[in-house]
């Protein structure tokens, strides 16, 4: 098994939907996000773990918690394709 210390970082206002429709497009091949897919197709299910860092109060909060993140964290540790958090109505 391969070990790999990097992540995704997103936010959601209902994240049991969010983490289905993840699943659902990388299952079928067809996530957005390229990255993720390609380590998806690479590595297989088992590989991944998701997981709960943080809730917020709000989801002004939350986009700002998630950005914040995004900002800190080195970009060759993300899978994230965007550096750039979007409001939740724009995505």
């Amino acid at each position: 098994a391969t070990s790999v210390s990097k992540g995704y970082v997103g936010s959601s206002k209902d994240m049991r939907k969010r983490l289905k429709a993840h699943l659902s497009a990388l299952r079928r091949g067809k996530h957005k996000n390229y990255k993720l897919q390609g380590l998806w197709n690479r590595c297989g299910e088992e590989s991944f773990m998701f997981s709960i860092m943080e809730q917020t109060e709000t989801e002004k909060e939350a986009r700002a918690r998630e950005q914040k993140i995004i900002d800190f964290m080195p970009a060759t540790l993300l899978y994230n394709i965007d550096n750039r958090v979007y409001n939740y109505k724009r995505k």
